[in-house]
């Protein structure tokens, strides 16, 4: 889904499965992450080359 919106880059997406084990999106959220979150995700520091 991710790229369908190049221009961002970071957006935390929230899923949950359905009872029939369908995986539901239920938001994306654009803004509010921290600094340590994309760290956290991408297992990188902050000023780490991005396309490695």
């Amino acid at each position: 889904m991710h790229v369908k919106l190049p221009h961002l880059r970071y957006i935390s997406w929230d899923f949950t499965v359905d009872s029939e084990e369908r995986i539901v999106l239920i938001e994306a959220n654009l803004f509010g992450q921290s600094v340590w979150f994309p760290q956290i995700v991408s297992g990188k520091g902050l000023f780490d080359e991005m396309d490695e």
